[in-house]
This record gives C-alpha cells, sequence and structure tokens, in this order.
C-alpha cells in the first residue's frame, strides 16, 4: 500500500545531523549520522540516515511529497548573510542529487517553525502552550491541532546560550553536567551568592518577562556560536577557567549553584510570561535547556500548568524531526490525528533494527564466544544474576533510540543498590568518574513505591524525590565532591543525587517489553524492580548501532556482558583476551585520541 503524506525531514551542517521520515502522520524512521559516521556530533549531510529512512520506511526517494531542511541561517540581513544562506542551500541541492529525481518541492522554512513543530506536534495534546529556547532564540507560540501560532519571538541572546557558556567555563560539554555539579554547591555560602550577584549585576539583565540582555564586553560577538572572554570571565568571577579534565572544586561546585539559580529565575519568568500570554493549561517545551534538565520539576511551578510536556529529542536532531512534522502538518496541510494513550514519539526507539540472524552473523565473523538462549525469558532470568552479582552489562535490543538517551535498546544496565555501580559504571564506559548519578529505570506498576510524587516519565528528562523510607542521612555536607558522590544515602546509591531526586525513566510493558521483562525478573530475584541505565556509548564515541559497533564496544570497554538479542557474551571469555581485545582497545585509543 502506497504511503500518503511523505515528508523528509533534514538539519544537516551543524553539529548533530540528523534526518527523519514521517508518513501517513507517523513518524516512520529517524536517525543522527553519528551513529552511522561513527563520529560524535557529525555535523556533515546526513547521508546515511538519509538513506536508513527512507529503506525503513520502504519509500523511494522519488515519491517523497516533500522534503524540509531546517535552516539554521535566518533570511534577510546583509549580503554576506544572504549569500552564506544561498551556499547553504545550493550545498543541500547537490548533496540531495546522489538519491536520484524527484518532484517533491524542497522547502527552508527559518528555524523557529521546525523548533516549534518538535515542540508540539509530537505532544499528548490537542492544544496547548509552545515554549522553545534554542542558540538562536526563544519563542512563545500556540498549538491547536494542526495549526500553530506565534504569539512572541526574540532573537539572541537566550538562556541556552547562557547554558552552554556557564557549562563551557567549568570545562563541560553539556548542561546537564553543570546542573549535575551544582548540585554540590552550597546554595546559600557567600561565595554563591557573591557569584550571583556578578552574574545578574555583571554578565546578563534579567527581564521581568524571562528576557535577558547580554553585557557584551564578556563575549565575543564575532564567534559563531557565541563564546566567552575568559580572560574576562576569570577576572569577574575570580576562579580560572576548568579544563575539560581539570580537578574539581567547591568553587566550581558553588559557581555552578549560582549559575542554575540564574536560569531557573530566567526560566520560571518566561514560564509565567506564556502562561499570561496564552492562558492555556497544557504546556510542551523543548530546547537542550529542557531535555539535559535533571530538575524541570521544580524549573517551572506546577501550578501554573495542568499537564506538562518536555520533548526528549532536541538540537540538530529535534529540527529535523520539527522540520518533517511542519512539512506533513504545514505545507501538505494534512490532519494531526491523536490517539489516546499512544506515544508519537515511538519512546524515541526509531532507529535501526536487527535481526538474530544478522547478530549472529556478526559474532561468527568476529570470532566472538556466545551463549544463544531459546527464549528470552530464560535470557532474562540468567542477566537478572549477573546483574544482582555486580556485572554491568550492555544491553543491546530492538531499534535504536533517537535521542541521546539509554531507554532500555542501546542501554548499559547494572544493579542500582550496589554502592560500588556508580564509580564501576563510568569507569567501565570509559567516561571517568563522572559526578552525576545514572538514570534509574523502574517499572511503572513500582515507581509510587520509589518516588511518591512520579508521574509517567518515559524519557528520562524529569528528575523526582525518592521516598523518605529509601533515604539514608549524609554524613558530613563539608566533604570533597567525589567522597560525597560515593557516599552511601540510599538504598539505590547509584542513582540517587545528593538531594536525593532520581532522573527516571518509568518502564511499562507497552513502552519497551524486553527491559519491563527484566527489570521483572530481577525483581523477582532482589524484590527491587529498578536498575540504574545509561546510554551504550563508550568514551567519546557515539551510542552504539550495529552488532558490530556493539561487539567492539564491548571489546573496548570494560563492560562485564553484553546481550544482544537472545544472545549472551562475557568479556572474560573471548578469544585472544590477550589478543584481539587489546588491539581492539588500542585501536579504539588511537580513534579517540583523533577526535579530541
Amino acid at each position: 500500500m502506497e504511503k500518503k503524506g511523505v515528508v523528509l525531514g533534514i538539519s544537516a551542517y551543524k553539529q548533530g545531523s540528523a534526518a527523519v521520515l514521517v508518513a501517513d502522520g507517523e513518524i516512520t524512521a529517524a536517525a543522527r549520522e553519528e551513529r552511522f559516521s561513527r563520529v560524535m556530533g557529525d555535523s556533515a549531510f546526513p547521508v546515511a540516515s538519509v538513506r536508513y529512512v527512507l529503506k525503513e520506511a520502504g519509500v523511494e526517494f522519488g515519491k517523497v511529497d516533500a522534503i524540509v531542511l531546517d535552516d539554521p541561517l535566518p533570511a534577510g540581513g546583509s549580503v554576506k548573510a544572504r549569500w552564506r544562506r544561498f551556499v547553504f542551500q545550493m550545498r543541500v541541492l547537490w548533496m540531495l542529487k546522489q538519491f536520484g529525481r524527484t518532484k517533491a518541492p524542497l522547502l527552508f522554512p527559518e528555524h523557529l517553525l521546525p523548533c516549534t513543530a518538535n515542540a508540539f506536534f509530537p505532544s499528548p495534546f490537542e492544544r496547548a502552550a509552545i515554549l522553545t529556547i534554542s542558540e538562536t532564540g526563544t519563542a512563545i507560540c500556540v498549538g491547536n491541532k494542526a495549526h500553530l501560532r506565534i504569539i512572541r519571538e526574540t532573537g539572541e541572546p537566550s538562556a541556552a546560550v547562557l547554558y552552554r557558556t556557564f557549562a563551557d567555563f567549568l570545562g563541560f560539554d553539556t548542561g546537564g553536567e553543570l546542573e549535575g555539579l551544582a548540585l554540590y554547591g552550597d546554595a546559600f555560602s557567600d561565595q554563591t551568592q557573591l557569584f550571583k550577584e556578578k552574574i545578574t549585576d555583571e554578565l546578563v539583565e534579567m527581564k521581568e518577562d524571562g528576557a535577558i540582555v547580554l553585557d557584551m564586553y564578556y563575549f565575543d560577538a564575532a564567534a559563531k556560536p557565541l563564546r566567552i572572554h575568559v580572560r574576562e570571565w576569570e577576572l569577574l568571577f575570580g576562579i580560572p577557567q576548568r579544563a575539560r579534565d581539570g580537578a574539581l572544586t567547591g568553587g566550581h561546585a558553588n559557581f555552578a549553584s549560582a549559575a542554575c539559580q540564574v536560569l531557573t529565575t530566567i526560566i520560571t519568568r518566561l514560564a509565567e510570561t506564556v502562561k499570561m500570554l496564552t492562558e492555556e493549561s497544557n504546556l510542551v517545551m523543548a530546547g537542550e535547556v529542557f531535555s539535559s534538565c535533571a530538575a524541570n520539576n521544580r524549573t517551572i511551578p506546577s501550578k501554573l500548568f495542568k499537564n506538562i510536556w518536555i520533548q526528549p529529542v532536541a538540537g540538530a536532531a529535534g529540527s529535523a524531526l520539527g522540520a518533517a512534522l511542519a512539512g506533513h502538518h504545514v505545507h501538505l496541510e494534512r490532519r494531526r490525528m491523536l490517539v489516546a494513550d499512544a506515544d508519537r514519539m515511538c519512546y524515541t526507539c526509531l532507529g535501526p533494527e536487527y535481526a538474530e540472524q544478522e547478530i549472529e552473523a556478526v559474532l561468527t565473523r568476529c570470532g566472538a564466544r556466545y551463549r544463544h538462549f531459546k527464549t528470552f525469558d530464560e535470557l532474562a532470568s540468567v542477566v537478572s544474576w549477573d546483574l544482582a552479582g555486580g556485572q554491568v552489562v550492555g544491553w543491546f535490543q530492538g531499534r535504536m533510540e533517537f535521542g541521546v538517551e539509554g531507554l532500555g535498546n542501546r542501554s548499559v544496565l547494572a544493579d542500582a543498590r550496589n554502592p560500588k555501580i556508580q564509580k564501576a559504571l563510568g569507569l567501565k564506559t570509559k567516561r571517568g568518574e563522572g559526578f552525576v548519578p545514572f538514570g534509574a529505570s523502574v517499572l511503572a506498576e513500582d515507581a509510587s513505591r520509589w518516588f511518591p510524587t512520579v508521574a509517567v516519565s518515559p524519557y528520562k528528562t524529569t528528575a523526582f524525590l525518592l521516598h523518605e523510607r529509601h533515604r539514608l542521612p549524609e554524613v558530613n555536607p563539608e566533604e570533597d565532591i567525589f567522597t560525597r558522590l560515593y557516599r552511601q544515602r540510599s538504598s539505590v546509591p547509584a542513582v540517587t543525587c545528593v538531594d536525593y531526586s532520581v532522573r527516571v525513566q518509568t518502564v511499562s510493558e507497552e513502552s519497551n517489553k524486553k527491559l519491563w521483562t527484566l527489570l521483572n525478573c530481577f525483581k523477582k530475584l532482589t524484590q527491587t524492580g529498578l536498575l540504574a541505565n545509561t546510554a551504550f556509548q563508550i568514551g567519546d564515541r557515539p551510542m552504539a548501532c550495529t552488532p558490530e559497533d556493539a561487539y567492539n564496544d564491548f571489546l573496548y570497554s570494560e563492560l562485564d556482558c553484553l546481550v544482544m538479542g537472545n544472545f549472551l557474551l562475557y568479556h572474560n571469555k573471548q578469544l585472544g583476551a590477550g589478543g584481539k581485545v587489546n588491539q581492539v582497545r588500542k585501536q579504539g585509543e588511537q580513534e579517540d585520541s583523533k577526535q579530541t
């Protein structure tokens, strides 16, 4: 049967390029180019991603009804700006030629439309207020069925710029690390309050409606994206910029705490403005400020809105998704169909999937030693014993996630009760001694036993406070960061932050049957239906995409076990543990050093 309303959405030539295909109103396939190229944050034109989404949907390039590119460059402006936009469009046209002929229109909407469409169209609401925060600005809109209406739009700077520059000053790649470090700071100390005063008095002026104005003396205005003047920041705050792998101090933690207090104030004011301008009861949000946020439940006061939905895929990947959905609903004017209790994001599992025969072929070619189980239940039972015994397990099942989070298809799993697992997970995945506890996957039916205020949370975009009965008192809050990190403060220390919050993924049989089955097996064994879960991403490599990626990452890492489909592998039983493994590790270290 021929599909109708087929739209190809693309983001290209910016970090994290991706492709998405929407057909018959459904998000059929989506993938980031880095997962195929194995280049972290790949900004090249997503050739492999386009080929994948077309193949997955069973659609020929010539049968596509519209091709929509997220245009990162604003329309109009100077002659130089118009020339850059023309060159961008010509590059896209040239790259699309390799896929064949098509009569589909090629659309280049400004960034606001894909960003807004990404926030609203996949949401479960027929009508909602929309708040988007990106590097290019902030927008407040209203979505109603298949229509979008702009209420207010402001250009640069935005809270996203502050979010990134604060993280950059502390040597972090992501804002999630900034927020994680903030929990170790003393929010009421003299130093934290001094940092906060300097930010609000010197660095940024905060308006009552959430708009901000930056003092460009502290920023390199010519840089795209905006960068900080390091020397001026160091003089302003009295601390040096931290190197990426530099030591963490109490001063860094207090700076992070002050920065997050300022960001919280800005976003709260924006939310209040959204409510005032729209008077809507539902709110949807998109942007890396929200998708990386471990404190979304504290950032937006619940009294403002009855329901809140946060888009789990942000950045360039989210723009590709928004471009495809905008093409379908806005350009083709197709109706938006809502199905009760259905997740339009397919729990972000929109990438490639591999059959048992394909996995076995890779393992045989690689000379791997493995055990195959006839039933998944038998496999889950054995893996539960391994997890309870302190093993760290690479978990490769079904379709790859489109977002950055591992949600049970490309994950690394461990027993959250084990006080040694927090450190072990960081070292075994070659990410170092991270100070941010890992997320938790918990049975949806058991979630309220662990988190009294929990709601449905399938994406790990929200943190909830752990129930008091599972907490242990903190011994000494004056200890250094890593001593506090590894101090057992709950019955599930591997996932518990110092403020007793946990980043939660609720797992139901519908959302992820295999992970749900494993959690049930683990619960029968340990009376705990909860596991630590992080993305199957080793070191600075992208998330594992293919069985070969997973096996090579398994050998390169210190993971104890690898599960792919119904196959189980143990690291210490692989052939040539001193030969093949070391060869893969040496090759991986060389690749990582090149990327660095």
